[in-house]
C-alpha cells in the first residue's frame, strides 16, 4: 500500500495572550484559547481571504510604553489599529472587512457589578474603536462568566466558538 500525503492540510496558527496573527492562506486556521476577561477580535475580508486575530488583555495602554516590556497587542487601543493595518497590508479593504468580537467575560466573579470590570471595559473599548473607525462588526459573543476558545478557518470562512456549555459554528461568508 502506498501513502499519498495530503497537501491540503490545515495549519493552525495559535494566537497567545497579547499577540496577533494575520494570514491569507485558505489552509490556515487562526486560534486563540481561554478568552476570559480578554477580548479576541477577528477581522476578515471575504474577497481576498485574509484574516487576522488579536488577543488583547486590557482596554488601553495609558502611560505604559509599548515596546520592550509591553506588547502593543496587549491593549485594545494600540492593538486594534495594528490589526487593521496588517489586514490592509494583505490587500484587505476597509469597506470589505468584517469583524467579530469575542470574550470580555467576568470569569473571576459571578458579580458582574464587581470593582474589577476588565472584561466589560475591554468590550467597551473595542466597540468604541469600531464605531469611531466606521468598521463593520457582524458577530459578537461577549460578557457573561465563561471563557471562550476561538478557531477561524480562513478558506471556509467558518468561525468555531467553544464555551464550557457547547460549541457554535458561525459562517462568516
Amino acid at each position: 500500500m502506498s501513502f499519498t500525503p495530503d497537501l491540503g492540510l490545515t495549519h493552525k496558527v495559535v494566537v497567545g495572550i497579547s499577540d496577533m496573527a494575520v494570514a491569507n492562506s485558505s489552509n490556515v486556521t487562526l486560534s486563540t484559547f481561554a478568552l476570559g476577561s480578554c477580548v479576541g477580535v477577528l477581522g476578515f475580508d471575504l474577497h481576498c481571504r485574509v484574516a487576522g486575530l488579536i488577543h488583547a488583555m486590557l482596554p488601553e495602554a495609558g502611560n505604559r510604553r509599548t515596546g520592550d516590556k509591553y506588547s502593543p497587542y496587549m491593549f485594545v487601543d494600540t492593538g486594534l489599529p495594528l490589526l487593521v493595518k496588517e489586514l490592509t497590508g494583505f490587500r484587505a479593504l476597509r469597506n470589505r472587512m468584517v469583524f467579530a468580537i469575542i470574550g470580555g467575560a467576568s470569569v473571576n466573579s459571578t458579580n458582574t457589578k464587581s470593582f474589577f470590570r476588565i472584561g466589560e471595559d475591554n468590550v467597551s473599548a473595542t466597540r468604541h474603536f469600531f464605531r469611531r473607525e466606521g468598521l463593520k462588526v457582524i458577530y459578537e459573543d461577549t460578557g457573561g462568566t465563561v471563557n471562550r476558545t476561538v478557531h477561524f478557518q480562513i478558506g471556509e470562512g467558518l468561525l468555531t466558538l467553544k464555551k464550557p456549555n457547547g460549541t457554535t459554528q458561525i459562517d462568516l461568508n
